[in-house]
């Protein structure tokens, strides 16, 4: 039974570390105008959680309408 609790909380204790792993994460967005493909850039996140670094790429995401229909889509890399 020592044995199982002690795996159990090895377990536990490796399911809470290992999500929060740190990594250099990149964001790579594509501005569209019309449809047409205008440009595209990359930017460096830095050593992130991948949920913080996701969070940071769709806040670079936009859509909006001045005069034509212009978008960034952004991508996690």
């Amino acid at each position: 039974m020592r044995k199982f609790t002690a795996v159990a909380a090895l377990a536990l204790l490796a399911a809470t570390i290992l999500p929060s792993c740190k990594k250099d994460y990149t964001c790579e967005c594509t501005t569209k105008l019309n449809g047409q493909v205008v440009g595209t850039t990359t930017a460096d996140l830095g050593k992130q959680t991948k949920k913080d670094a996701e969070d940071a790429c769709n806040q670079k995401s936009v859509m909006g309408t001045v005069g034509a229909q212009a978008t960034v889509e952004c991508e996690l890399q």
